[in-house]
This record gives C-alpha cells, structure tokens and sequence, in this order.
C-alpha cells in the first residue's frame, strides 16, 4: 500500500469547482480543459453520462482524478477520450520526405514536408493529464499515467483499436512557439491559444477552411522552427518516456499547432494492457505487507483504483483491508491489476 493512500476515481458533478479553480496553476500550454465555466460545464455533463452509459461509446469521454484519503485533496486528472475524430476532423502534420532530382544536372536532393492528414478518426486518446506542479517528481502522476491503461485494459471493447497521445510541444509561458508563427499563424491570423482553444470549442471547419492544402517544405521554415518538428515541451517529457515504455511509439505525425509529437500504438500492444490479470479476491488480509506492488482497480465502469501489496495465486488473490475499503470490493469481487 502507498504510504499516503489514495483513489482514482471517475470526475463528478461534485468536482466542478475544483476542475474550473485548477486552472490558476496551470500555463497556457494545457487548454484541453480551458478556464471556461459553459465549456467545463458541458465537457463535465459528457463526462457523466460517459460512466452512466447514457450516450454512445464512440461519444464518450472519461476524466479520473486522483484524491488522497486522508485530506481529500485532489492533486492530478487524467482522461481518455473514447473516438479522437467523433464529430469533428482530427487533424495533424504528417511528416514525409519526397526525392526530388536533375538527370541532366546529375543532382538529386530529399526533402522533408509537412502534409495535414486525418489518420486517426477513430483512434482512442489519452488526454488532459495533469499533476498539481508542487507534487511533481512525488510519485503522485505515475500511478495516474498506469491508471489509464488499467481502464482500458478492461474496457478495451468499448474503444478503438489504436491508442494515440499527443504530447505538448516546445511554447514559452505566453503560449507562443516559433512553429506556429512560421507555419500556422499567416493562414490563421489568431494567438496559438485562441486557436487551440477553438479546437475544443468548435467543429474545427475553420482548420479545414484555412490551412494550406499542399505540402509544407520544411527547409523553407525558419531554423528554431524546423528544430521543434517531433520535440515534447521539458514538462511533458515524462509522460513522453512513460508511453513509450509502453510500447507507444513516433511515427512521424506532429501536432499542427505546436509541432509536438503524436505517439501511437495498437492498444492490444500496450504493455500494461498485455500484462494486466482479471481475477477474483479470495481472501482480504489486514495485515497484508509482502507481495506484489500493483496497480488495481473493481471492474465497475466507474473505475476505482489505487497502487498496493496483493499476494497472487493461479485464480485468485489476496489484497488488504485498506486496499479493499478503496476500491469497494469484497471477497468474490474480480479486480484487474497489473505489475507496477
């Protein structure tokens, strides 16, 4: 059991105030859940009705947040949205090389381009991770990072066969980044922030309507441009090693705003979600304190999960009391964990 016990629980009602006050520690680079009441106010209602199954998987959207037991203080969020492209286009730059050559002149040059795609409308995203920045470097995100690949290790039927996340790319504390000044401003005429928060907001027609249609040569951009393609922002670095110890990978797709990398994988791939058992409680110890370190989680749609000790046999296991109280589960419960 973690020395401060704590729950993943799924985003309620009850934790709007909280979602909408979060803000104010958070830069301008985080605008999947904007300082907006009407915006959170809609987002939080797709929310609960994603875990009440009242709308269509492919429509839902599911945030957890990590609350400590002892104080009720809630210290990270972490979501996955079920269809990247439902309703609206998911866009990104994908990053190709043309050969380009004079027989007569005996020259021969490859060049790197930019082309807007929408290869991912089905895909299943991770999105709108964040930790409170005094708990950085705490051990209070990883768990929320295993969360995730728990829930969809269990509920993998409910999404697509790829998993994708975007990974923030390099801007300063104002927001701006020479990728879109040099690439995405002249066609948009608007501040990265504004623009990315109409990716929310809106069916983004207006990204269709305006970006370039033909390919971007790269070595026609400025230099502290090209040297952004494929770059995670220093605080999104983590999370960018974590995924890709995941099995998620770089396959050349980029963000069209900041130029910050897609990673993907197919989800029955992913190294949690290979590892992860289903299995139901035998016994619960209250004084449990060997065994193996989890993450575990019921099986409820409404997920609860936390990181402890349980003691593993071929179709059962054995977890502690505390552990038990958590994620609400009794003897003859399953739960799903995985190895951490």
């Amino acid at each position: 059991m973690a020395h401060e016990p704590f729950v993943i629980r799924p985003v309620t009602e009850d934790d709007f105030d909280w979602l909408f006050n979060f803000r104010s520690k958070v830069d301008l680079g985080f605008t999947s859940l904007p300082h907006n009441k009407e915006y959170l106010t809609k987002r939080l209602e797709t929310v609960c009705n994603s875990f009440a199954e009242n709308i269509p998987p492919q429509q839902r959207i599911y945030l957890f947040l990590r609350e400590q037991i002892d104080t009720g203080e809630r210290v990270g969020i972490a979501g996955v949205q079920a269809c990247a492209g439902f309703n609206t286009i998911f866009y990104n730059f994908e990053v190709s090389s043309i050969t380009q050559q004079s027989r007569e002149m005996d020259l021969q040059f490859d060049h790197q381009v930019l082309n807007l795609v929408e290869n991912f409308q089905s895909a299943t995203e991770l999105i709108s991770f964040w930790v409170d920045p005094e708990m950085r470097g705490k051990k209070y995100g990883k768990p929320l990072s295993y969360s995730r690949l728990l829930f969809l290790a269990q509920f993998a039927n409910l999404f697509g066969k790829t998993l994708i996340a975007e990974i923030r790319g390099v801007c300063d504390e104002n927001g701006k980044t020479p990728f879109w000044d040099a690439v995405v401003r002249p066609f948009f005429g608007m501040e990265f922030v504004t623009a990315d928060y109409l990716t929310m907001s809106t069916d983004k027609q207006f990204i269709a309507d305006l970006m370039p249609k033909l390919p971007i040569y790269v070595d026609l951009l400025p230099k502290e441009a090209q040297q952004l393609i494929g770059v995670a922002h220093d605080t999104a670095t983590p999370a960018r090693k974590f995924l890709e110890n995941q099995g998620l990978k770089f396959r050349n797709y980029i963000d069209i705003f900041d130029a910050g990398p897609l990673l993907s994988a197919d989800l029955a791939d992913v190294k949690l979600v290979q590892q992860s058992s289903l299995k139901q409680i035998s016994s619960i110890d209250t004084n449990l304190s060997e065994g193996l370190s989890v993450i575990i989680g019921n099986v409820a749609l409404g997920m609860r999960m936390t990181t402890g000790i349980i003691q593993e046999h071929e179709d059962t296991v054995v977890i502690s009391k505390d552990v038990a109280e958590i994620l609400q589960v009794d003897v003859g419960s399953e739960v799903r964990y995985a190895e951490i």
